[in-house]
């Protein structure tokens, strides 16, 4: 996928280095004492100094430089037009099942009941260890109920069907989210090279022995009334660095990154789930009203858009949904004072960007930075067209 970067990279050797960006970057944040919204011509600079496998956030339970160890020509790939001569090749931790930007009438039906999940006797036994250090790791982790898919198929063109179960958080923890954890009865081994398939490939849904619980992710923004530039809301989420070590705990699989609004797809109560798409559509909603504290009864999203379905291979092909949402135009100093903690009281975000010196780091999390290039790509598509039709007008 060509994306148009057009002048924004001066310097091949600015590629992966911070420097001036986070000049930039603190230079805005100074604007605002709680920034959230960042323009397009900064988010897109970042976006030029990022480099996944310089991560460094590994934690004990996951590896993220096994993302690009393994799954060779599964990770989706953009390319970056920079200048006449010069462009930049960049591949995402995720691999593109259906890309609604190119197939908007892209569906996958749920043809047969949500049935309940059963672990088999012998991964419960392997992954015990994983679970009870994961939960000592985190304080505070509950058990909470989570929708898997075991089946996923193409029926024909832009038809797609799957199977769903019910599942819980706990057993998510047990495989996806500790897979790159030595399992003690396995000299070694880890749940990600157990489950890798043929030549390190990812395993299908149905092949696999992760949960594969389906998350959903968005990026958020609105278009600055004076200057029409789209700005992005962008938030650090919170961490805690063991000391003496590179390993962070905290809340999430992205702690200590630039986050947007993200979760879990919930068991429906009641709902009967026919349409995959428009059922994450639904759940996104409800995260993102969740994160933000704006009730969408009140305040509704002027937009709502599918981008990509695809599977994450920082968690083992854990199932992703990317969209994105236009808001009305909000100051930051209003935002804030409906921007709250999450509805069990976790305080997902950190208070001051100017304090978090250490997220600098990485900028980005994979999650945001993946989802932001297809959001980037979404606009793209839609200003050529709209140009189209005025030249044909004109």
């Amino acid at each position: 996928m060509l994306l148009d970067f057009w002048g924004l990279k001066t310097d091949t050797k600015d590629v992966g280095k911070l420097g001036g960006l986070v000049l930039k970057f603190l230079e805005h944040a100074k604007k605002s004492k709680e920034p959230y919204f960042y323009p397009e011509s900064i988010v897109k600079k970042m976006l030029l100094s990022h480099e996944f496998t310089e991560c460094n956030k590994n934690t004990k339970f996951i590896k993220y430089d096994n993302c690009y160890k393994y799954y060779d020509r599964e990770r989706k790939s953009f390319s970056l037009t920079i200048s006449k001569t010069e462009s930049l090749n960049i591949e995402i931790p995720y691999k593109e099942l259906i890309n609604f930007i190119e197939k908007p009438s892209a569906s996958i039906s749920v043809p047969s009941e949500i049935k309940n999940y059963k672990m088999e006797e012998s991964l419960l036994s392997d992954t015990e260890y994983n679970l009870q250090e994961y939960i000592k790791e985190n304080n505070g982790t509950t058990d909470g109920s989570i929708l898997r898919i075991s089946s996923f198929n193409k029926v024909r063109e832009n038809e797609y069907a799957c199977t769903l179960e019910k599942s819980s958080y706990y057993y998510q923890v047990r495989t996806n989210l500790t897979l790159d954890f030595p399992l003690q009865n396995h000299h070694e081994k880890t749940l990600r090279t157990l489950d890798l398939g043929r030549n390190n490939k990812l395993p299908s849904f149905d092949n696999s022995i992760m949960v594969n619980s389906i998350g959903v992710s968005a990026i958020v923004y609105y278009r600055h009334p004076k200057t029409g530039e789209r700005h992005f809301f962008l938030k650090p989420r919170k961490s805690k660095r063991v000391a003496g070590s590179n390993t962070n705990v905290g809340t999430g699989v992205f702690q200590g990154m630039l986050g947007t609004i993200s979760g879990v797809v919930q068991i429906p109560n009641g709902v009967a789930v026919d349409n995959l798409v428009n059922y994450a559509t639904l759940e996104m909603l409800r995260e993102f009203s969740r994160e933000t504290g704006i009730d969408q009864k009140k305040e509704p999203a002027k937009m709502i858009k599918p981008l990509c379905f695809t599977r994450e291979l920082t968690r083992g092909g854990k199932p992703q949904f990317f969209f994105l949402i236009e808001i009305d135009y909000i100051s930051d100093s209003d935002f804030k004072r409906m921007f709250r903690k999450s509805l069990e009281g976790i305080e997902e975000f950190e208070e001051g960007v100017m304090k978090n010196h250490i997220l600098f780091n990485s900028i980005m999390s994979p999650e945001v930075v993946s989802n932001m290039f297809y959001a980037l790509s979404y606009f793209q598509e839609k200003d050529n067209l709209e140009a189209q039709v005025l030249n044909i007008k004109g």
